[in-house]
């Protein structure tokens, strides 16, 4: 699960990284939205979450939303779009114009509106949703804890049960927090010089 340059709140050291798939015109995405947001909260430190945008076709206005924040992240808006679109399901296209503007302001409107009209955001959701695909993604949400696959709503109960079994995993590894990711997730060998 490479996590290239995906938006990312939390730690890069967290025990738990949690690579999040989601469609914004989704209600059980919209819904799990809060739950992950209870879960980063009790967690803190201990958990990154990183985004991937998973727009389906069924979804009329997923594809429009997802462009609408990408292009809100080029700005440097993304988790204030982000969070605007999921909190009120602002995917009309007034809900994003209106957002945009509040959040980015009139003067950066037109740079915004620029970039929804070039392919450069679309690119970007193409390779999320390719690296989906290859990783089997069933639907939305889709969230990866440590590499553990998790999809659709699940209750705040079942995520943390599974958050409390990869935590304890993590921290019997052996491994630094900030090298567990790489070295035991993705099995990327430690680098020379660096010991286990």
């Amino acid at each position: 699960m490479p996590l290239g340059d995906s938006p990312q709140s939390g730690p890069a050291g967290a025990w738990l990284t949690v690579v999040e798939f989601i469609d914004f015109d989704c209600p059980y995405t919209q819904r799990a939205y809060f739950t992950i947001g209870q879960l980063q909260e009790s967690y803190g430190e201990d958990v990154r979450l990183v985004f991937k945008h998973f727009p389906l076709l069924k979804h009329e206005r997923a594809l429009p939303a997802a462009i609408a924040v990408e292009c809100a992240s080029a700005l440097g808006g993304f988790w204030s779009m982000q969070a605007a679109v999921l909190n009120y399901e602002a995917v009309s296209e007034e809900g994003l114009l209106r957002f945009a503007d509040m959040l980015l302001g009139p003067e950066r409107l037109a740079e915004w509106q620029d970039c929804r009209a070039s392919s450069e955001p679309r690119a970007r959701i193409d390779a999320d949703v390719e690296l989906g695909r290859a990783l089997g993604v069933p639907g939305t949400p889709t969230l990866f804890v440590n590499g553990r696959m998790l999809n659709g709503a699940l209750s705040l109960g079942e995520y943390q049960s599974i958050f409390d079994e990869e935590l304890d995993k993590a921290r019997k590894s052996g491994v630094a927090s900030e090298d567990y990711y790489e070295q035991v997730v993705l099995g990327v060998a430690p680098s020379a010089g660096q010991t286990e």
